[in-house]
C-alpha cells in the first residue's frame, strides 16, 4: 500500500472500546480504486491510496505511524501487507509489525455504509451552497480565546465574510464571540487525470479585517 504521508488518518479512529472502529480500514472496489477510511462515528475521513485487492482490510495505527519518515523527507509512505488467517504482517521502513485484527462475524464488520455518506457529502455530491477555507489552527486558538475549547458554533454568511464563532455550551460566557476570516485561495476539487496538470484553484482576494472601515 502506498499512502500520502501527510494524511494522518488514524487521528480520528475510535477508542479501544469500539474495536471495529479503532483502526483505519483499507478498501479496494471492483474497479481497483483503493481508499483508506477511518471513523469514530461522528467524523469520517477517506483518503485515496494505491493498493492491491489482496491487501484489503484493517491497517493498524502503529504501522501507519512507523511508515512516516521524520522531518517530511518523503511525501508518501509504503507498507507491505501480508494477510494470514490469524495474524497479519505489515512491513515498512525495515520494520515488521505482526498484528491480529479485531474478531469479526457476519454481523460485525467495518461499516460499509461509509460510501453512502461520501455520495451525499463527498466528492460525488451536488455543488455546495458555500465553499470556504479556514485555518484549523487559528480556529482552535480562537475557540480557546472565547472559552470554548472543545465545541463551538459557526455562523457562515458568505464565502468572503468573516465566520462568526460562538461557544456551544450555555455555561461558557454566553456573550463571548469570535470572528475568523476565510482563506484567500481554496481548490475547487475538480478531478484531474494523471499527467494533466494541477487542479484548478479559485483565486480569491486576500481577506483581512479592515479596522479603518469599521
Amino acid at each position: 500500500m502506498r499512502l500520502n504521508s501527510h494524511a494522518k488518518i488514524e487521528k480520528i479512529c475510535a477508542g479501544s472500546h469500539r474495536p471495529l472502529l479503532a483502526d483505519p480500514y483499507l478498501e479496494v472496489d471492483r474497479k481497483g480504486k483503493a481508499t483508506i477510511v477511518a471513523t469514530d462515528g461522528t467524523m469520517l475521513a477517506c483518503v485515496p491510496c494505491e493498493a492491491e485487492p489482496k491487501e484489503e482490510g484493517y491497517i493498524p495505527k502503529a504501522a501507519l505511524a512507523v511508515s512516516r519518515y521524520p522531518f517530511g523527507r518523503h511525501t508518501h509512505s509504503n507498507i507491505g501487507i501480508e494477510r494470514k488467517n490469524i495474524k497479519h504482517s505489515f512491513t515498512t521502513r525495515g520494520k515488521t509489525i505482526n498484528w491480529a485484527p479485531p474478531e469479526q462475524n457476519p454481523s460485525h464488520h467495518f461499516p460499509k455504509g461509509w460510501r453512502k455518506i461520501e455520495s451525499i457529502s463527498g466528492t460525488n455530491a451536488s455543488e455546495p451552497a458555500i465553499r470556504i477555507g479556514l485555518d484549523a489552527e487559528k480556529l482552535a486558538a480562537l475557540s480557546e480565546a472565547i472559552g470554548s475549547k472543545s465545541q463551538i458554533v459557526l455562523e457562515i454568511r458568505g464565502p468572503h465574510d468573516a465566520v462568526v464563532v460562538r461557544p456551544y455550551y450555555r455555561y461558557n460566557e454566553p456573550n463571548a464571540v469570535g470572528y475568523i476570516m476565510p482563506l484567500q485561495n481554496i481548490p475547487d476539487y475538480k478531478p484531474v487525470a494523471k499527467g494533466k496538470g494541477k487542479p484548478r484553484v479559485e483565486r480569491r482576494p486576500t481577506r483581512r479585517f479592515n479596522f479603518e472601515e469599521l
